[in-house]
């Protein structure tokens, strides 16, 4: 490995500017697709091969003209007057008309402008069709179309359904995101400008996290493209990415640093940097990347879609940290191991006003080797020592609730839970994400007398199951030998009394309709 590392430092030392060139052209081609990485993003991902929820999906194709992810819109009463209401209705059926996959019918349209006169508030269901990921295309489109979050004439129009929650999460974890990196970069300068004593040498572990970022989200945008990819991987690139390419960037650097003041030259320096610490991060990322590719033992694309992309960001990491670093090192010279101007004159001021500016130098060991010392001297009381505290500060862990409702990760004024729990107070809270059971015929058509006789006892017999609002119509899929049917539940469907509740329905399964012995229910 150090012998890689001598080869790969006196190269890039001797081409640096090749490799600078080089990854300027790499961002430069980035930029425009990672501003577009979440484009193709998909919010499934969720389905686990063999489950029942899996086996409905997979026969999602059968039945074409069935609407599996229902959008609606809701409208509310700012301070607008009725005419104001019946026109943000109109505004609603252009928006549905240009949207793909979704349409608003005259009959809706009409019934939405009878209740718009006298309503505060108005839910005006949409004719959805397609997939799932082209429910969270409609949903955006409308989103950008109704300007959601804005009070217009009167009138503020909220997207209602399921994907629609998904389009939702998207802008928070944007909106999120870019809080979190216009708060966490400075900081982190900061810190790192404390450290070094000096804006080039602390620019560079920042410099290194945005290039991990970028090229790692134009990696996930071709990604998507060809597989599964949720839409929580820009969070775990961006978050990961920083960390790690700043955390590998100081081992470099710091060390680089240290030889410098140690007496050697620059070009020795880099060397021996690279073949300690440029070693010590290549095996590092590697053991990273080696314990993300545990993830794809979880048979859920959702879980492998994360793991690719944290490993994507973190061998960009350990790209840069050997290559681009060293590249920049090279060129800087020695300002990258000076303090600047602006460092030395701000601490020999703040060293008068402290009285420190006199003081001679000190002399004798370290803080660091004075800890050291005294550690080794007594590893067992430090390991537990250090195990009590790590287990204290673990213990908010026991009381963690897990849960996967979506609505719940919203603030209470996000637009987007407001506008569903608006949604849920006109109709019931089940209808954004109605069940689907889907039964599959052994032999026969779905219309036939015995099976079609079977069907209708288990819908009589799940329309009068307490928490049931409400049982469609079924639905025959096109080789005829399939039904589905939409349960409506009057709870969340994924609050625990709804995954309760799915449960019962999963464990019933048709037994006592006998529906589950001339159909395979799912």
């Amino acid at each position: 490995m150090q012998s890689a590392m001598n080869r790969l430092s006196a190269f890039v030392r001797e081409r640096r500017k090749l490799v600078l060139v080089a990854w300027v052209v790499l961002l430069v081609a980035s930029v425009p697709f990672a501003s577009r990485q979440t484009e193709n993003l998909t919010s499934g991902g969720f389905e686990v091969p063999g489950t029942q929820s899996a086996a409905v999906d997979d026969a999602v194709d059968r039945f074409p003209e069935v609407s599996l992810e229902p959008l609606g819109i809701v409208l509310e009463r700012r301070g607008g007057d009725a005419a104001q209401m019946e026109a943000a209705v109109d505004r609603v059926q252009a928006a549905a008309a240009e949207a793909d996959n979704v349409d608003l019918s005259d009959e809706a349209a009409g019934a939405a402008k009878q209740a718009a006169a006298q309503e505060q508030v108005v839910l005006i269901p949409l004719d959805a069709a397609g997939s799932r990921d082209d429910a969270l295309e409609a949903a955006k489109e409308l989103r950008e179309d109704l300007s959601v979050g804005e009070v217009e004439d009167g009138v503020q129009a909220y997207v209602v359904g399921q994907q629609a929650l998904w389009a939702g999460l998207q802008e928070v974890q944007k909106e999120d995101l870019e809080s979190a990196e216009m708060t966490g970069f400075p900081v982190i300068l900061i810190v790192l400008l404390a450290v070094f004593g000096s804006v080039l040498a602390a620019l560079l572990p920042v410099g290194l996290g945005i290039a991990a970022v970028i090229v790692t989200g134009a990696a996930v945008y071709f990604l998507a493209l060809a597989m599964t990819m949720s839409v929580f991987v820009t969070n775990m690139a961006s978050l990961l990415g920083i960390g790690v390419a700043v955390d590998y960037s100081l081992f470099v650097l710091a060390r680089y640093r240290d030889e410098i003041h140690a007496g050697r030259d620059r070009g020795e320096a880099l060397d021996m940097a690279m073949r300690t610490s440029g070693a010590t991060v290549v095996f590092s990322g590697m053991t990273v990347v080696v314990s993300l590719a545990g993830l794809f033992l979880l048979d859920a694309a959702v879980m492998r879609s994360l793991a690719i992309g944290a490993i994507v960001v973190v061998v960009v990491a350990i790209l840069g940290a050997v290559t681009l670093l060293p590249a920049l090192i090279a060129l800087l010279g020695r300002r990258a191991d000076e303090p600047g101007r602006v460092v030395s004159a701000t601490g020999l001021l703040v060293k008068r006003l402290t009285g420190r500016a006199n003081r001679p130098p000190r002399t004798g060991p370290s803080f660091w080797e004075r800890w050291t010392t005294r550690l080794m001297r007594r590893p067992v009381a430090f390991a537990v020592l250090a195990s009590t505290i790590m287990l204290v500060l673990a213990i908010p862990a026991l009381s963690l609730d897990f849960g996967n409702g979506a609505l719940a990760q919203f603030p209470e004024t996000n637009e987007t839970r407001r506008g569903a729990e608006l949604a849920a107070a006109q109709a019931s809270p089940g209808e954004s994400a109605p069940l689907l059971v889907l039964a599959d015929f052994d032999e026969g058509e779905a219309t036939s007398d015995d099976n079609q006789a079977a069907l209708q006892r288990y819908i009589d017999q799940t329309a009068g199951t307490e928490g049931v609002e409400r049982v469609g119509e079924p639905q025959i899929s096109e080789d005829g030998r399939a039904a589905l049917v939409s349960v409506v539940i009057d709870r969340d469907p994924e609050s625990d009394a709804g995954l309760a509740m799915i449960d019962e329905l999963r464990a019933e399964g048709g037994q006592g309709s006998g529906l589950d012995r001339v159909a395979t229910v799912s």
